[in-house]
């Protein structure tokens, strides 16, 4: 039976991005075994060590580069040194929550527009906090998530990156 984690989510819309495929050639685009590819690169920043091992476990099962954190004071510095493509995290954390961690994130020279999504639980979010995270152009999504719906999700927000890439 598969796990989940988060159930429906709300913006990041786009073309499904590249799914990589592994041969014994290693991972490639699926047009050209041999042609390597960079990884996409995802930040998850969760405080339940066990969502967080499974979500990275199956981001990397599909060919990204995972970096984690359970702290979100962690996560913001691996934002600014590692430069992920989009950023994944979730909303009631200690010390920080998503909101405060987007916030600052947004404040880094190199994430005016990084893709995020914020995991959450809490179904009763207040009005102007959902605004706050719309304007700083976060989706939310809502726990539990299916991993296919994590998957979707990772491919979404990357190709909403390439498409930023592409026009920049």
């Amino acid at each position: 039976m598969a796990r989940s984690f988060g159930r429906a989510f709300t913006g990041a819309e786009g073309v499904v991005g590249p799914r990589l495929v592994c041969s014994d050639r290693g991972a490639s685009n699926g047009h050209n075994p041999t042609a390597r590819q960079p990884k996409p690169k995802v930040l998850l920043v969760e405080d339940d060590d066990a969502v967080l091992d499974t979500f990275a476990r199956m981001l990397r099962l599909e060919g990204y580069d995972v970096l984690t954190s359970s702290r979100p004071d962690e996560g913001l510095q691996q934002a600014e040194h590692e430069v992920p493509d989009v950023v994944i995290l979730d909303f009631r954390m200690p010390l920080l929550d998503g909101l405060g961690f987007l916030r600052r994130l947004r404040e880094l020279p190199d994430h005016g527009d990084t893709p995020v999504a914020i995991v959450t639980g809490d179904y009763f979010l207040e009005d102007d906090i959902t605004r706050e995270l719309q304007v700083l152009g976060a989706a939310v999504l809502f726990k539990p998530l299916w991993l296919e719906q994590l998957l979707e999700l990772a491919r979404k927000l990357f190709s909403q990156r390439v498409k930023q890439t592409k026009s920049a």
